[in-house]
């Protein structure tokens, strides 16, 4: 749990809807175009002139990131403080002409995805220079509105697309989507690959199962035909150019207003001009198939059809990272908004992802109308608590600290933090705890081995350390039989826990007794069904020769949509011992 949700979980809650105030547009002086959509959105929306941050920056689509920090991100911040909006916000909407990506090894990410941050930084009073994805904290598949009381980040969207005339399209759009009289009864469209990327089209059969459920109309399609030219679409997800069969470049869609899409294709963002005519997607072998620097499709083709949001990656952002289907239509058929369903699908910040669309439509929104305003004194009360952990050198609020910077990706400090609290209180078992996550994290096992070891020595009788250094040794295959007496006395602490069961199982598992380990992994999930357990409950009928229950066991893995570690060792697995998707 993160430090706001932490210590301010006793405040009321913040009911989902919308109000324009809640929206700063950012402008480029230095494009034209930019100030035309800019001024266009701002009178269609009714958005205060107040907030509208004017920026000079390049008018390039690829800056360097010390560009970024100067002439993006520094004057955004300066401005949002300057105005008093930093907790009034919550969409942050950048026009086309402001710069797109930010170019560089490591730290190459959008630009959107980094403004996202700022509130962070803002909040906590310290630079954020990520190298890397940052886990988003608003990702999972919950329909719950977005805040600043449980979220210390905003929702970036931009208003983009070949010309002025898709961009205003797409912001009239916007807006039809939040004059239905009763939710649009429009399709959900998701084709599978021809070739099957199980983890990816997995994402997708979930995501039409869990509309059909809902009573919503679906057309999964699982051929190798590439779906095109349909009416009346509310939503559409595909594998885009990397589908075999994909048609060149045009699917030919007829969208309603507030329709929505995600593909999964590495540089679909990548740009915002217009391809020429003739262009069609190819293969990275084909250079001649190349725009803007890859030959796959384009999220700009969408727009210019008429879809209302969109999201693309500006780089590779690797499947993993991409905008979660099975999360995103459910979420916004449920009554989110276009802004708060697709960050809720999307796994990482600091990293490639640009949401395109008006943040406020919402076509199936079952409660128009503003929010209620958190007090102001809460916000004052959180920055104050911030300012005060960072004056007091007690073990919690080193602790506390710690937790902020890992929440933000500054593992360093964090470390430097725990080792403080270690420092001023041995006994504090919460600080063991994290840094041994740390190190486990890192793939330091010895160090993480050393700092249980030394809590169990402070504090025998903790089981949860007892449970985690089990695990370590298990996954080593090492001192298994000191491991089963510290998981068997954890689970006698605390007999219902799913974790320190599974943990229980997984042991056995390397002790191969493997009926044993079937045995506490069904105990565990009988109580949380969790990834990770039909991980471990898989291989364990695999290694029995039961393959009609290790096929089960994975499916259950699919369906929860969550990732284990060992995703790629899961894909091998179903792969090379059955066809968990047969067609």
């Amino acid at each position: 749990m993160s430090i706001i949700a932490l210590f301010f979980c006793l405040l009321l809650f913040f009911p989902k809807g919308a109000t324009c105030s809640r929206v700063l547009i950012v402008v480029n002086s230095n494009s034209q175009l930019s100030k035309r959509i800019g001024d266009y959105y701002r009178k269609m929306r009714g958005i205060p002139k107040e907030n509208v941050c004017y920026i000079r920056a390049s008018t390039k689509e690829e800056i360097k990131r010390a560009e970024f920090i100067k002439k993006i991100k520094i004057p955004i911040m300066r401005f949002i403080s300057g105005h008093n909006l930093q907790d009034e916000i919550l969409y942050i909407v950048t026009t086309k002409g402001v710069p797109l990506k930010i170019k560089g090894g490591e730290e190459r990410a959008s630009v959107d995805s980094e403004l996202s941050l700022i509130y962070r930084e803002m909040v906590y009073d310290m630079d954020i220079n990520p190298k890397g994805p940052i886990p988003n904290p608003y990702f999972g598949p919950l329909n719950k509105g977005f805040d600043h009381k449980g979220y210390d980040i905003y929702l970036v969207t931009r208003l983009t697309g070949y010309d002025f005339n898709d961009v205003k399209r797409l912001i009239n759009n916007g807006i039809k989507a939040c004059n239905y009289k009763r939710p649009p009864a429009g399709l959900f469209v998701f084709d599978l690959s021809g070739d099957d990327y199980r983890l990816g089209n997995n994402w997708l059969r979930i995501a039409a199962r869990r509309l059909k459920e809902e009573g919503f109309s679906t057309l999964l399609e699982k051929s190798k035909e590439f779906l095109i030219k349909r009416e009346n679409v509310m939503g559409y997800a595909s594998w885009g150019s990397n589908d075999p069969q994909f048609p060149g470049r045009h699917i030919e869609f007829k969208w309603l207003p507030g329709a929505i899409a995600s593909t999964f294709v590495s540089t679909n963002a990548r740009t915002f001009k217009r391809p020429p005519l003739h262009w069609r997607t190819g293969r990275f072998k084909e250079v001649w198939t190349y725009f803007g620097g890859s030959p796959q499709s384009l999220i700009g083709d969408l727009i210019a059809e008429g879809i209302t949001g969109v999201s693309g990656n500006v780089y590779e952002p690797y499947l993993i990272a991409c905008v979660r289907p099975d999360i995103l239509f459910p979420c916004y058929a449920s009554g989110l908004n276009l802004a708060e369903a697709f960050y809720r699908a999307t796994p990482f910040l600091s990293w490639q992802t640009v949401v395109v669309g008006d943040p406020l439509a919402c076509p199936f929104c079952k409660k128009k109308g503003e929010y209620n305003r958190v007090p102001p004194i809460y916000f004052r009360q959180r920055r104050l608590y911030f300012s005060f952990l960072k004056r007091t050198r007690t073990a919690k609020a080193r602790f506390f600290l710690a937790k902020a910077y890992l929440s933000i990706g500054h593992t360093e400090e964090a470390e430097d933090m725990l080792n403080e609290a270690i420092d001023i209180d041995k006994g504090f078992a919460p600080a063991y705890m994290a840094l041994a996550t740390i190190y486990m994290n890192k793939g330091d096992d010895k160090r993480a081995i050393g700092l249980y070891r030394r809590l169990l020595s402070i504090r025998p009788n903790y089981p949860l350390a007892m449970n985690n250094l089990a695990y370590i040794y298990a996954e080593k295959g090492e001192r298994l039989n000191f491991a089963l007496d510290l998981i068997r006395e954890a689970v006698k602490k605390d007999p219902k826990n799913p974790k320190f069961l599974d943990t229980l199982g997984w042991v056995y598992y390397k002790r191969k007794e493997y009926k044993k380990a079937i045995s506490f992994l069904k105990q565990a999930l009988s109580i949380s069904t969790q990834a990770i357990i039909y991980y471990h409950l898989g291989k364990a009928y695999i290694k029995l020769g039961r393959m009609d229950k290790a096929r089960k066991a994975f499916r259950k893995l699919m369906e929860t949509g969550q990732i284990v570690p060992n995703i790629k060792e899961v894909n091998q697995l179903v792969g090379k011992n059955f066809p968990l998707f047969g067609r």
